[in-house]
């Protein structure tokens, strides 16, 4: 599959396109695409909070629910291995493992 890089507008193909698909759906809040209600996570609900243990687990509950999410159509292109939260000083990122065509990948997605 082809798509156009989001930053570069270069062409990109394989893991890159499902890479930016994962980074989309985990940083677009539920309910803020017009025509497409159910796509996104609640992940972004959460920026500008103090992550606290209880806010970490629930970054991870709800992109595992927003990978799950058959609206978003991101689960039959690969296989979710394991959810992280890394804290940073300005926010936080999700870092998400995959097994995409036998390789383990990993995503890294800004929800600063």
């Amino acid at each position: 599959m082809l798509s156009i890089d989001r930053t570069t507008g270069r062409t990109i193909s394989g893991f890159d396109v499902y890479a930016q698909r994962v980074i989309e759906v985990m940083t677009t809040g539920v309910n803020e695409r017009i025509k497409r209600r159910k796509v996104g996570s609640k992940v972004p609900f959460l920026t500008g909070k103090t992550l606290s243990e209880n806010h970490k687990m629930l970054a991870r509950a709800w992109a595992a629910n927003a990978y799950y999410n058959d609206a978003n159509q991101i689960k039959d292109d690969a296989d979710l291995l394991s959810i992280d939260v890394l804290v940073k000083e300005n926010g936080f990122h999700l870092i998400l493992d995959f097994l995409y065509n036998g390789e383990i990948k990993r995503v890294t997605s800004p929800t600063e």
